[in-house]
């Protein structure tokens, strides 16, 4: 069938016709991009395979409707792919899109897809830069205040890491058995493995109590600027979140660089004095939260 074709529309003295794989490619270019369907024409670097560089040439290969000019019936593609990465925003930052309103969220999401078109093929991973891009919030135009930039982006932080958290590659948890084993001597130079779905957050904003009161539907308002520090991590398939003290998080934001147990609780020890018994108490209660993986 292929020959036949390219034989007529030799025999007619017309250019042979694209090859499939660039008909897809160019189809693709240009129903997602984050703009409009003309400027995907005069960007798609696949234009010159298909012989479309303009709108006035889209009728070569998009066929008109009865009440839709071609162009008009590639934006519904173009549209509904749009539309669907900022589904994919909202399903990810629900509590954000509370904060600043349905309406400016759009607009914010709407922004990052301009700025941020997809580049991979699954779209789990793609709202990760969001939280930067909430720290430049001229895109929020709304009659209602708007949170400052820095609080979006802390909350944006924080259900990002429950993104990850959901995402990560579990591994198998150590368990106090694996610690029992250890010598008094050993204990210094120990170094402990991270579990990989554990993310620890230092944040300028508190919002771990904003997220929980937004889950519980309670409606709650803007918070005033507090430092938080706070540990998200999945275990037996749910989803948690607790709040570190600056000790607690700087001796696990050590641990998680490789550092020494010693050298750790150096760490954790300028911040404030740390009795035996509360380290003790604190790994018993990681260990069974899961928060390491492994021991060295």
């Amino acid at each position: 069938m292929t020959r036949s074709l390219e034989a007529a529309g030799a025999a007619s003295g017309a250019a042979s016709l694209p090859s499939l794989n660039s008909l897809q490619a160019w189809f693709q270019s240009v129903s997602t991009h984050p703009v409009s369907v003309s400027d995907g024409i005069r960007e798609s670097k696949f234009g010159s395979a298909v012989r479309v560089e303009s709108d006035a040439e889209l009728p070569r290969l998009i066929t008109a409707g009865p009440r839709m000019s071609a162009g008009e019936r590639m934006e519904i593609y173009r549209a509904s792919f749009a539309a669907r990465l900022v589904e994919c925003l909202a399903d990810d930052y629900p509590a954000l899109a509370y904060a600043v309103g349905e309406e400016a969220f759009s607009v914010l999401a709407r922004a990052y897809v301009v700025a941020h078109p997809p580049r991979e093929k699954t779209l789990n991973y793609y709202g990760q830069k969001f939280a930067e891009f909430c720290l430049a919030a001229p895109h929020l135009e709304s009659d209602a205040p708007q949170p400052s930039p820095s609080f979006l982006a802390d909350l944006a932080r924080l259900e990002w890491a429950l993104v990850e958290a959901l995402h990560a590659a579990g591994a198998p948890p150590l368990n106090a058995e694996d610690l029992a084993r250890m010598t008094p001597e050993q204990w210094p130079m120990a170094r402990f493995l991270l579990n990989p779905t554990l993310r620890l957050l230092a944040l300028d904003h508190p919002v771990n109590a904003f997220f929980q009161a937004f889950r519980a539907e309670q409606a709650p308002a803007i918070p005033a600027a507090s430092p938080l520090w706070v540990a998200v991590y999945r275990k037996d398939h749910r989803l948690w979140r607790v709040e570190l003290d600056p000790a607690r998080f700087a001796l696990l934001s050590a641990l998680g660089e490789g550092t020494p147990l010693g050298e750790a609780l150096e760490h954790a020890a300028e911040h404030s004095a740390v009795a035996e018994g509360e380290v003790m108490a604190w790994f018993g209660q990681w260990i069974a939260d899961g928060f390491f993986t492994g021991l060295h």
